[in-house]
């Protein structure tokens, strides 16, 4: 239980982080403001869906149209949110999915403060799923960790 909190508590603390981060990193061109509110809103969905079937065959749609459109990187942020949330109901192997996600669409666009937030989330979950390893994993969170906030 008291794991389980100390988790929240460091999600928490790397998204204001990261956040954070991207506020005040005024240089950057962010998104249109209807490219977030289309964002948010797909997120706003994906966190009320407890069907990993239903996640399944939407990462499936999203896959079919990245291969016609494998530079958009507001795609990648939609299938980087929606590995997180599948990471999120069980599946923790899609955080590597979500991060690899989001890497690309800071390649991609790398003045969107959104692509940004996302692989710093991805990579601090990476990190926090490492940690409780007994082999390699409390070097594998330390690097995660480091990638997350940078």
């Amino acid at each position: 239980m008291h794991q389980g909190r100390e988790a929240q508590r460091r999600t928490a603390r790397a998204s204001v982080a990261a956040l954070s981060l991207c506020l005040m990193t005024s240089t950057l061109a962010a998104q249109t403001a209807e490219q977030r509110r289309t964002l948010d809103a797909f997120r706003d969905s994906l966190g009320t869906v407890t069907d990993s079937a239903a996640l399944a065959g939407q990462e499936a749609r999203l896959l079919s149209e990245v291969r016609t459109s494998r530079n958009d990187a507001f795609l990648h942020l939609r299938l980087g949110h929606l590995a997180l949330r599948q990471a999120g109901i069980g599946g923790p192997s899609h955080y590597d999915d979500a991060a690899s996600e989001f890497k690309w669409g800071t390649e991609l666009a790398p003045h969107w403060p959104y692509a940004w937030y996302g692989l710093a989330l991805a990579e601090y979950a990476l990190g926090a799923r490492a940690e409780g390893r007994q082999d390699a994993g409390a070097a594998l969170a330390r690097d995660a960790w480091a990638r997350a906030t940078d």
